[in-house]
């Protein structure tokens, strides 16, 4: 069995008045960190929270913060603003496991959201499901939380609010918030804080949406 990831890019054109120079200052680089095992490894998501700490999120189907759990599984990572690593978690379980967001709070937590194939926060529900896994400011896992249907789930994006609420976003074969209206539907999720279940759950309803039909879970 194997995984083929498709992942889309989106381009932002700027079109500046005919006035304006075209020769600002370019950008500085000011640091470039790597990561990875022996294996593959992917950063797929990155947040920055309010003290310039920087987080990144994604898959390894090495052990980059932990023992590998059994094909690939989700990772996150935290640098401080000059760049140095600050800890390395991993989430993961006999399946594959996936990672496509990370969001910091006001309080320095982190939340990471992604995908499931096993039952990483609950009972799987079907195939793969959603995910959303917050760790306090020192890497420590606080909870993880599953959602799905008995089809496809998938979250790709996450953000926490000042608030303490946090919201998902993602996409759905099933009827996650409310009756499914053909192919593929995007969602979105709130949970209140503490208490992640007691979140409260809304789906906007998008068919088939074209580019998230391109992403074939698995093949055999």
């Amino acid at each position: 069995m194997f995984r083929i990831h498709t992942f889309v890019f989106t381009a932002v054109v700027l079109v500046l008045p005919a006035a304006a120079s075209l020769h600002a200052a370019p950008l500085i680089l000011e640091w470039t960190e790597q990561l990875g095992t022996d294996s593959d490894d992917w950063g797929l998501g990155v947040s920055a929270d309010s003290l310039g700490n920087v987080y990144i999120s994604g898959l390894t189907y090495g052990s980059l913060g932990g023992p590998n759990a059994g094909q690939s599984d989700a990772f996150v990572a935290k640098y401080d603003a000059s760049g140095a690593l600050q800890w390395t978690e991993q989430l993961g379980t006999a399946n594959w496991d996936e990672s496509y967001g990370v969001s910091a709070d006001s309080l320095g937590n982190v939340y990471i959201s992604g995908l499931t194939y096993g039952s990483l926060g609950g009972p799987n529900a079907g195939t793969n499901d959603t995910f959303l896994a917050k760790y306090d400011a020192a890497g420590a896992l606080q909870w993880i939380e599953q959602l799905g249907t008995g089809s496809p789930d998938a979250s790709y994006g996450v953000s926490a609010d000042l608030a303490g609420n946090v919201y998902i976003s993602g996409s759905t074969e099933g009827s996650l918030g409310g009756p499914n209206a053909g192919g593929i539907d995007a969602f979105v999720a709130k949970y209140a804080i503490p208490e992640p279940s007691s979140g409260t759950l809304a789906l906007l309803g998008l068919a088939a949406l074209s580019f998230l039909a391109a992403r074939r879970r698995r093949s055999s």
